[in-house]
């Protein structure tokens, strides 16, 4: 393997880094539990004369979400996949299944057993676990209206340790005087920089529901640096007198 070569390796090799540490930051800081469906029951005591009102009403709301039914009694999926949203992580676009059946539980009583779960393992939770919250709130009835849980952008954060990790890889290869692997920057600052692009605009398209504008900025300065930086390093070295 040549030169040329060990620097894309390099550089991609960095890129992949960044994303994992980009995933185990953010799970780190949300202080909750990764890969799992985030499943969630509750219990609602209700007045036996009462079930047909709650029940219309839980239906009502399940249609304000967006839910439709997932053709069993008491079923009803929200989510899936968009592709003309690609990059909106919005929360409501993720798989789940909402369920709610009713028991007797006294003379004139009955219980609600309602319960929320992604049907998708979710690996980083980036407000999953808030936003099944807020749902069960509202169709139950605890809450009068449906609460926004933004999320920050997985991109932005990625772009922001990448770009760091493209300056790094550029003062190394100026100080270390390694040319031959020029190749590691334009791989992952030019990657960095289009992940910062990116998640700029799923943020400009969702500024209520996506956060983290200003690390996708820094992302994009930092990998900017880094490209120009090499590129100075590269052309002043072979412009230079052997």
């Amino acid at each position: 393997m040549d030169a040329h070569a060990k620097g894309l390796v390099l550089g991609f090799g960095l890129v992949m880094l960044s994303i994992v540490i980009a995933i185990v930051a953010r799970q780190f800081l949300s202080g909750r539990s990764g890969f799992s469906r985030l499943e969630k029951s509750l219990e609602l005591p209700l007045n036996k004369l009462n079930q047909h009102f709650h029940q219309q009403a839980f239906l009502k709301r399940l249609e304000i979400l967006g839910f439709k039914s997932a053709g069993a009694d008491g079923q009803f999926i929200q989510g899936g996949a968009d592709l003309a949203e690609f990059g909106a992580a919005s929360h409501a676009k993720t798989k789940k299944m909402f369920s709610f059946q009713f028991k007797e539980s006294g003379p004139d009583k009955i219980l609600a057993l309602v319960t929320l779960r992604y049907l998708d393992i979710v690996v980083v939770d980036t407000g999953e676990a808030a936003y099944r919250d807020a749902v069960l709130d509202f169709v139950t009835g605890k809450t009068d209206e449906m609460a926004s849980v933004p999320t920050e952008s997985l991109m932005a954060l990625n772009s922001l340790i990448g770009g760091a990790a493209a300056c790094c890889v550029a003062v190394a290869l100026v100080v270390s005087d390694k040319v031959s692997l020029w190749t590691a920057i334009p791989s992952l600052g030019v990657t960095e920089f289009a992940v910062g692009l990116l998640a700029l605009f799923s943020i400009s398209r969702k500024p209520a529901e996506i956060t983290g504008r200003w690390k996708a900025v820094v992302g994009i300065v930092l990998s900017m640096f880094a490209i120009s930086l090499g590129l100075f390093f590269i052309i002043s070295t072979r412009s230079s007198p052997p």
